[in-house]
């Protein structure tokens, strides 16, 4: 799962576009129209809507591997449209399993991504603790897991096994507990690339796991081809982050980073004279200033002031340090997120590499914590590009001093103080950025030979930051390498494996040490008040529909589209989390966007995040929670479907490439013409100038040949069309239009809340709909709970889920379909069993049909019987 990031304040008010308010019009209109649908979650029948012939079952005594840029099993190109699981989910008892694994296949799942199982003790986590306070692992979840991967590899279903996601050592394990420390060092991600007694935790761990001996395969797991994928671990930066987090951790982390980097010192040195005749060569010197100091005697000068929700105002001309004047931030209310209050100061240029060194003074009333950035939306997408960390603030002037190298180059870069978690007044002043370091000389009494030489800081010799920035980027690489090598030289792991996602690692670092390259991305990831991370009773999640907003990249809102330039040319991609959040009305669209976006870029994998996090909701008739897709009956549906879009191969990857780099990725609304990517051997980009026909955010994209389009040129009738010979249709919001397909023509009615699904996708071998002696027809909207408690702008229902049967909001439609073999139309069950006969009405090429809320199903059958 993603974290709470920060946001340009202009993303975080476009939440309050007009759009949202036509889409959300009608929402006073309660539960009046939606009708009870479940698609339970033991359900493995052969039915017309069991997509299990997608899938090679068993799965292939082959093992999977990479070659020329994708997985393969033997000479069959492996695509993998898969789910998550987490926490207790990863265990289900054997007669759960036994109904989990068919109802997996049936809707065309060939993979679960195990997530999150080394956090907990059981039932929800591996471990059982002992009453020294040390942990094993469960011996009842270890077969509960045994038994689960041999019902899933029976049914042609593969696991990818994440390995450190969420397990923090305790004091009992001889391992210092840190608190207060940013979200993303939790778990000891950070502490794990330096810290040999970390890194020899996981190493035990990895290896108790991976060579258990399975006895319901007969095997251990690293023989296993069941098991297609590692990831050895998950949102862990390192490098990226640079050292901000060391003011947090506990004295042994401290020292051990400092052993660290002495060691490496002494390596690239050799001696403390050697190293200082280096760093003396070039202290660098501090240059020219980006922009001039504001004197905030009156008003803000050229800074900007940005607020989302309790406008207020700053006071000016207040006594600063050496008879500056600064200005004085004093908020009525705390914001839920710190970027909600932020005084930014933007267009500057930056070059990637060289250091900047940004300064300013700050004073609280009291202690109190804000964040500060160096970032930039070029090409549309937030990137922190030079740093992104927290800061804190007392009752006296503090004067801060920030060095930063650019990851890349910049024309429109920004400073941002974000200062809304926390509504202590704050004061700033004298806020600088020049080019250059100021450097000071090394004190005498450390040396490398006495391994006490400081973490560089501002007024260090520029040579000692560049190393350590080299150390930190080394020190990442090493621990990368040796943990892969372990795996497979030590373990015999034989398939593809990766670490963590690609923005978490320094640029280029997955592509030479990696066999494949991940990402996670989410389209509003519910939001937290400032501190309540992932609160169940307080939190925000967005019914704005992700078609309305191609260009749209900025947590928690990012685009598939924005984000397809990170993949790597030459090595498989994956997009291991994905999901639009519950609860919300136009969410089952990131099921769809998935299928289409994956299938033109020609990804490798798309896993939903999550289908559950808990070992107690298997075969509920509602869903709680704000990612599983368990019970939620539209995007289990649209999956299904998805399924046969994307393993079908229904709509063929783009021909052409298109490549940028690591520091200066495509922008991605080329991706409707072209594949795009890095090219990791490229030191420049064969450059392709952005049309000016899409540089707005309201865009028409479509591919050479039409079969798929993008309209979000209105964005309140924001739509895709997907045009192949065996799919076709259309979503988003759809309400009031008419579509004109190859083989199939709607007419959409009066949808509450505008947003619907109609695809049509054929069930047999059949070329084309026109020949298919068998269709499915999906048609839906959104799906909520009995008695869901919404508040008032349907943005949350707090821990108010309501209870079973889940409810669907019907899609009314005229469709017509070009096929002289069909007769008959019949709504289908949850199960995909026939219920109703739809009335139906011949025409010259094929029948002509009108569907509404009366059949109480989100998918029809057309057939010739």
């Amino acid at each position: 799962m993603l974290p709470i990031y920060s946001q340009p304040q202009c993303v975080a008010r476009s939440f309050r576009t007009a759009c949202l308010l036509l889409i959300l019009a009608a929402t006073a209109v309660g539960q009046e129209g939606t009708v009870p649908f479940v698609i339970p979650g033991d359900d493995g029948s052969e039915s017309p809507t069991n997509f299990s012939r997608l899938i090679e079952a068993p799965v292939p005594e082959q093992f999977v591997t990479t070659r020329d840029g994708h997985f393969f099993v033997g000479d069959k190109r492996l695509r993998v449209w898969g789910v998550n699981l987490c926490f207790g989910a990863n265990f289900p008892t054997h007669e759960e399993a036994k109904k989990i694994a068919p109802h997996f296949a049936k809707l065309g799942i060939n993979a679960v991504r195990f997530h999150h199982m080394d956090m907990q003790d059981a039932p929800e986590g591996i471990w059982k603790t002992l009453p020294s306070g040390k942990r094993i692992l469960d011996p009842q979840q270890i077969d509960r897991l045994d038994f689960f991967l041999n019902e899933l590899h029976k049914q042609g279903i593969y696991a990818n096994i994440n390995l450190h996601v969420s397990r923090t050592l305790t004091e009992a394990e001889g391992f210092p507990v840190t608190k207060g420390q940013p979200w993303w060092a939790a778990s000891n991600k950070w502490v794990m690339y330096y810290d040999p007694d970390v890194q020899a935790e996981l190493k035990k761990f990895c290896r108790e796991l991976l060579t258990h001996n399975n006895p319901y395969r007969n095997r251990r797991r690293v023989d296993d081809p069941g098991i297609a994928f590692v990831e050895m671990l998950n949102e862990n930066y390192f490098s990226v982050q640079g050292t901000s987090l060391l003011r947090f951790l506990p004295d042994r982390y401290v020292k051990s980073f400092g052993k660290k980097w002495n060691q490496w010192l002494a390596k690239k040195y050799g001696s403390t004279a050697k190293m200082r005749s280096e760093w003396t060569k070039d202290q660098g010197k501090l240059g020219t200033p980006l922009f001039t100091a504001a004197d905030w005697t009156r008003n803000l000068d050229k800074w900007g002031f940005t607020v989302t929700g309790d406008t207020y105002e700053p006071t000016f001309g207040i006594a600063g340090p050496n008879n500056l004047k600064a200005v004085r931030f004093a908020a009525p209310s705390r914001s839920e997120q710190a970027h909600f209050q932020q005084l930014s100061y933007r267009g500057f240029r930056l070059q990637k590499g060289k250091p900047y060194t940004l300064s300013y003074w700050v004073r609280s009333d009291k202690p109190r914590e804000f964040n500060m950035e160096v970032s930039t939306t070029e090409s549309g997408e937030w990137q922190p590009i030079g740093m992104f960390e927290p800061a804190s603030a007392g009752p006296e002037w503090k004067q801060v001093r920030k060095v930063f190298f650019p990851k890349g180059d910049a024309k429109e870069a920004y400073i941002a103080l974000s200062i809304g978690a926390d509504k202590t007044p704050i004061e700033f002043c004298d806020v600088r950025l020049n080019g250059g370091v100021e450097s000071q000389k090394l004190a005498d009494d450390q040396s490398i030979e006495n391994g006490n030489i400081g973490v560089p800081v501002s007024g260090w010799p520029l040579p000692a930051i560049n190393d350590l920035n080299q150390f930190m980027v080394d020190t990442e690489r090493d621990w990368l390498v040796e943990l892969k090598r372990f795996l497979t030289e030590d373990l015999g792991v034989r398939v593809p494996i990766t670490a963590s996602q690609e923005n978490y690692h320094a640029e280029g670092l997955l592509a030479s040490t990696m066999d494949f390259v991940d990402l996670h991305n989410y389209w509003h990831h519910p939001t937290f008040p400032a501190g309540k991370s992932f609160n169940p009773t307080d939190y925000r999640t967005g019914q704005e529909p992700i078609e309305s907003f191609p260009t749209r990249s900025g947590w928690p809102t990012n685009s598939l589209l924005m984000r397809s330039g990170w993949r790597y040319f030459g090595m498989p991609f994956t997009l291991s989390e994905w999901n639009h959040a519950e609860p919300g009305d136009v969410n089952s669209g990131a099921v769809m966007m998935a299928a289409v976006m994956a299938s033109i870029q020609d990804w490798d994998a798309v896993y939903f995040f999550d289908y559950s996090q808990t070992s107690k909701r298997w075969f509920a008739d509602h869903f709680e929670g704000f990612f599983d897709i368990n019970s939620q009956p539209v995007k289990l549906a649209t999956v299904a479907v998805g399924a046969n879009i994307f393993l079908r191969g229904d709509l063929p990857a783009l021909k052409t490439k298109r490549h940028g780099t690591f520091g200066d990725r495509l922008d991605g609304r080329l991706a409707f013409s072209h594949l795009v990517g890095v090219e990791p051997s490229a030191t420049a980009k064969n450059m392709t100038r952005l049309p000016d026909t899409l540089k707005a955010d309201a865009i028409r994209l479509e591919t050479p040949d039409k079969a798929l389009i993008w309209d979000s040129t209105k964005p309140e009738k924001a739509y895709l069309t997907l045009k192949t010979p065996r799919s076709q249709g259309a979503w988003g919001l759809i309400a009031g239009q008419s579509f004109a397909l190859p083989n199939v023509e709607l007419e959409v009615g009066s949808i509450l809340r505008n947003y619907g699904t109609l695809v049509a996708t054929t069930l047999d071998d059949a070329a084309s709909l026109a020949d298919s002696k068998s269709i499915l027809l999906l048609a839906s909207s959104g799906a909520e709970n009995t008695n869901m408690q919404w508040n008032a702008d349907r943005t949350s229902v707090s821990d108010k889920w309501g209870t079973g049967p889940t409810r669907i909001n019907p899609v009314p439609a005229k469709v017509r379909i070009s096929n002289r073999s069909v007769r008959s139309v019949f709504a289908l069950d949850g199960t995909g069993k026939r219920m109703k006969e739809v009335p139906v009405k011949q025409t010259a090429d094929g029948i002509e049909f009108s569907i509404d809320g009366q059949f109480g199903t989100l998918w029809y059958l057309v057939t010739t019987k």
